[in-house]
């Protein structure tokens, strides 16, 4: 989902773009390139160890104040701008070996989990080119009232 948001819909852009003269010869806003389909996969796999779940009040609480986000609670941590997810997960990377990433819930539904695993946990498991017929797509597509581009 987090990767697919920049497509949604901006009304604000919609209307200036409406006031610019001249051809339409861009991909329609709203539109997934099919170019996104190629440099993505989709897979499972197993990565082994501790994860910290930055969303636990305790470890918002201190990380985030080890990491200059003083006063920092679930609203910020789940806003478009990513700086303090990264210091977070900054913070947790460097003070400590015993944890192989982060668990986050997406900012578009608690039932969606992120996970950012470390480039020094051994990750198992499958990997696939994402269908343009892909279920979980369609899905995201979907609650993000957006489409995917048919033809080049």
């Amino acid at each position: 989902m987090e990767t697919l948001a920049c497509y949604r819909l901006d009304d604000v852009l919609l209307s200036q773009l409406g006031e610019i003269s001249g051809p339409d010869d861009h991909v329609p806003l709203g539109t997934v390139p099919l170019d996104w389909l190629i440099t993505r996969v989709v897979g499972a796999g197993d990565a082994a160890g501790n994860f910290a779940d930055i969303c636990h009040s305790e470890w918002l609480s201190e990380i985030a104040t080890r990491a200059g986000f003083r006063g920092a609670d679930m609203s910020s941590l789940q806003s478009p701008q990513r700086g303090l997810t990264q210091a977070l997960s900054g913070e947790i990377y460097r003070d400590t070996k015993a944890y192989g990433g982060i668990r986050y819930p997406s900012r578009f539904g608690h039932d969606i989990e992120n996970w950012a695993i470390y480039d020094r946990v051994t990750v198992t498991g499958t990997e696939s080119e994402i269908a343009s017929f892909d279920a979980d797509l369609a899905q995201a597509l979907r609650l993000l009232r957006i489409t995917l581009e048919t033809e080049p």
